[in-house]
């Protein structure tokens, strides 16, 4: 009888330390689930945020297409004749925020052009060069997130 109770806190060690580990093993399996779904929800935060994620940063853009035209060589110009206008093709665009370029574009043979930039208020600025003139232009736009705001942009030729 006095072996017997010698060996129960052999075995009453044995089983406790069976049952820490098993204990320590299913705090562990829970903790990473715990982990994954913490995880898996900052992901999702992420790209539904307003100011966070990678898609966010498309969400506060807009974009601003238009296109570039000169006037002709017109001596006089009437109200019920005006003077003719012309694509500019080449021209280069900068959009301006803060007196900082944060796009720039070129308008293709039919004198349009497209550039994405951040929301807000931005100059849009144009250089051209036709018949050995360059023009100049600039005016201000709004560049409305999500939305396609359009713009004219006219060169003078400089002819008066």
């Amino acid at each position: 009888m006095e072996h017997l109770l010698a060996a129960e806190p052999v075995g009453l060690r044995r089983r406790l330390s069976e049952m820490h580990s098993d204990v320590m093993a299913s705090r562990t399996t829970r903790l990473l689930i715990l982990l994954s779904l913490v995880l898996a929800g900052a992901a999702a935060a992420a790209v539904v945020r307003p100011n966070g994620g990678a898609s966010a940063a498309v969400h506060r853009q807009g974009t601003v297409t238009g296109v570039v035209v000169r006037t002709g060589a017109c001596s006089v110009i009437r109200a019920e004749r005006p003077c003719p206008t012309y694509a500019v093709a080449g021209a280069r665009i900068a959009l301006l925020r803060n007196g900082q370029v944060v796009a720039r574009a070129r308008s293709d043979a039919a004198g349009r052009f497209r550039v994405t930039a951040d929301a807000g208020r931005v100059v849009v600025r144009v250089r051209g060069t036709f018949g050995g003139y360059v023009g100049r232009g600039s005016r201000e736009a709004m560049v409305r997130a999500g939305d396609t705001t359009h713009v004219r942009l006219r060169l003078d030729n400089g002819v008066r």
